[in-house]
């Protein structure tokens, strides 16, 4: 019973000194680019939903991406993700479930100096989607692949590891239209969606600089001769 309460205090201390770290002692760069790497699990929510209720929901999705800081609070990032969605495959069909997106996302930061940072995000995407017949795919190496396109809303948490790491908690929604490019069904809605919770690392090419601490030396205004 010991141990896991002083592991939970030395977490709970070290959080704590990184949210209260006094930005004066270590100054650092306020624009620089950032690399983000993530795996988590993709959803389909469209037309098929219902029809293909003995597939699993959730499946594997890997993605990565590059950044810039425009202030503190706001940020650009692009990034590409490879997700597999197989409740987009009709019943008893030879469908193509996997798609790449590529989006352009708005990050904003709520707490710019905290250890735990939430933030939102916001842009568009665009994804490559495809079917095909698996036995003349097979024969002749080809893909058929369109694109749709559509807006990205998501939210996060960003745990602060140091000045140059960080590990974040993410979940995005992709809203895909027109409606028949991810199952080729048009239904009520008008478009489907596509869902993205992962985890992954991020890493700040930013510089740290840290200020000399001056020095105050007291000592007299005039020196008479003979003093030492």
């Amino acid at each position: 019973m010991h141990i896991p309460r002083l592991l939970l205090m030395a977490i709970a201390i070290v959080v704590f000194f990184v949210a209260v770290t006094d930005e004066v002692q270590a100054q650092h760069d306020r624009n620089y680019f950032y690399f983000i790497g993530q795996a988590g699990a993709t959803s389909y929510h469209g037309d098929l939903t219902s029809v293909n209720d003995d597939l699993s929901m959730f499946d594997l999705g890997i993605s990565g991406g590059i950044g810039y800081t425009l202030s503190p609070v706001f940020s650009i990032r692009t990034e590409y993700r490879r997700g597999e969605y197989p409740r987009t495959e009709r019943p008893n069909a030879a469908g193509y479930h996997r798609r790449h997106n590529a989006g352009l996302y708005t990050v904003f930061n709520m707490l710019p100096n905290a250890g735990v940072r939430p933030y939102f995000l916001a842009g568009a995407s665009m994804t490559f989607f495809g079917t095909y017949d698996k036995a003349v795919q097979e024969l002749d190496g080809s893909t058929h692949f369109e694109p749709a396109f559509g807006p990205v809303l998501g939210a996060g948490l960003d745990f602060v590891l140091s000045d140059r790491f960080s590990f974040f908690v993410e979940s995005k929604w992709d809203f895909v239209t027109d409606d028949e490019a991810m199952d080729e069904i048009s239904g009520d809605t008008g478009f489907d969606v596509l869902g993205y919770i992962s985890g992954g690392f991020r890493w700040n090419l930013r510089s740290t600089i840290r200020p000399v601490r001056g020095l105050q030396i007291s000592a007299p205004a005039e020196i008479n001769l003979g003093d030492e």
